[in-house]
C-alpha cells in the first residue's frame, strides 16, 4: 500500500469522484491506499467527508445506481404522497410503475415517518380493500394473547407483578440461588436507530453486580437497548447480560418442581375487542373449572403446565365483536 507522500492524485478529479457518489473505500481501492489517506486528501482541499454531509450524496448515488427511472421520488413528492395523502409504499410504487422497495428506500433516506393515526388509517384502507370491511375481528387471523399478570412475593418479602411466565422462572432461579435482586428499577435512556427517537429501556432484574435481561442479549430489538445498557453498566462497575439457555432451563425446572408455588398467583386482565384467542393461567383445576368466561368467548382447550399451574385457552365466538 502506498504512503501519503507517494500518492499523486489530481485534486479536482478526486473531489469530483467523491461528490459523484464514490465512498472513501471505493476511492482507496482505486488509488491503492487507505481510506484514511483519501479522507485526509479530501479534507486538505476543503471537502466535508462527514456522514451527515455524505447522506445527500448517498441519496443521489442510490438514485443513479438502482432507480434510474425514478426521478419523481423527490422529498417533496414523497412527503405529499406518503405523509399528506397517507398512501403506502406499495400504492405509490404501483402508480409509478416501479418496485415498492425503491419507494421504501427513499422514504427511509428522507426520514419520513407517519404518526400512529396515519399508520392505523393506512392499515384499515388495505384491510378494507382486501376483505370489504374495516373491523379487525371479522376476517383477521387469530389474534392470541396471554392476559395474565403474575403476582410474586420474593424471599425478601417484596411483592412484584411480572408480565410473563419467563420472568417468573428467572425470579424463582434468583431466589433459589439466594441472590439479592430487584425488578425493573433501572431505566436506561437510549436512541432508537430505527425510529430516530429517544426511548427508555427497563432492566428486567438487578442483582448486586449485574443487570439481567430475561432474553438472550443478542436477540434484543432494537440492538440499541443492549449497547446503551452495556455502556451504562460499565460506568458503575456492573455487568449487563442476557439469561443463558442453562439459566432459563433451570428456572423452568424449578417452576415444574413446584418450588415456592405458594409465592405466586395470577391476575387476569380483560381482553380487548381485537383479541380472538386468549390464555389464562390458574393455580388449581377447581379455579379453572369455576371461572366465568369473558362475554363473547368460549372454551377452546386446557392443559397442565406445571403441578400447580393450569392453562385455559378461550376463543371468541364466530360473528362476535
Amino acid at each position: 500500500m502506498q504512503i501519503w507522500n507517494e500518492i499523486n492524485i489530481q485534486k479536482d478529479k478526486l473531489k469530483d469522484e467523491f461528490l459523484s457518489g464514490k465512498t472513501l473505500s471505493d476511492l482507496a481501492e482505486e488509488y491503492h491506499c487507505s481510506a484514511v489517506t483519501i479522507k485526509r486528501k479530501l479534507k486538505s482541499i476543503g471537502v466535508d467527508t462527514s456522514i451527515h454531509n455524505h447522506s445527500q450524496i448517498a441519496i443521489q448515488k442510490h438514485r443513479n445506481k438502482v432507480c434510474k427511472d425514478t426521478k419523481e421520488l423527490t422529498k417533496e413528492f414523497l412527503h405529499k404522497a406518503y405523509i399528506q395523502e397517507n398512501k403506502d409504499t406499495k400504492t405509490i410504487a404501483e402508480e409509478l410503475g416501479i418496485h415498492y422497495s425503491s419507494v421504501r428506500k427513499y422514504v427511509q433516506l428522507y426520514k419520513l415517518q407517519k404518526n400512529n393515526d396515519q399508520l392505523v388509517g393506512a392499515w384499515q384502507s388495505r384491510y378494507k380493500a382486501k376483505h370489504g370491511c374495516i373491523h379487525p375481528s371479522q376476517h383477521r387471523s387469530v389474534y392470541s394473547r396471554s392476559l395474565n399478570k403474575v403476582r410474586y412475593v420474593s424471599i425478601s418479602g417484596k411483592e412484584y407483578y411480572f408480565k410473563s411466565m419467563v420472568e417468573l422462572t428467572i425470579a424463582l432461579l434468583l431466589d433459589y440461588s439466594d441472590k439479592t435482586w430487584d425488578y425493573e428499577v433501572m431505566r436506561i435512556p437510549y436512541m432508537n436507530h430505527i425510529t430516530g427517537k429517544k426511548s427508555y429501556y427497563l432492566i428486567d432484574f438487578t442483582t448486586d453486580k449485574e443487570w439481567i435481561e430475561v432474553k438472550p442479549a443478542e436477540s434484543m430489538i432494537p440492538s440499541d437497548k443492549r449497547l446503551y445498557a452495556d455502556a451504562a453498566a460499565k460506568k458503575i462497575g456492573f455487568t449487563f447480560r442476557g439469561c443463558t439457555d442453562v439459566e432459563r432451563a433451570k428456572g423452568w425446572e424449578l417452576l415444574l418442581s413446584g418450588f415456592k408455588s405458594e409465592a405466586y398467583s395470577f391476575v387476569h386482565q380483560t381482553p380487548s375487542s381485537s383479541c380472538k384467542q386468549i390464555t389464562y393461567y390458574f393455580k388449581s383445576m377447581k379455579d379453572l373449572e369455576t371461572y366465568t368466561y369473558p362475554n363473547g368467548f368460549k372454551y377452546h382447550y386446557r392443559a397442565c403446565v406445571a403441578p400447580t399451574i393450569f392453562k385455559l385457552v378461550l376463543r371468541r365466538n364466530c360473528g362476535t365483536n
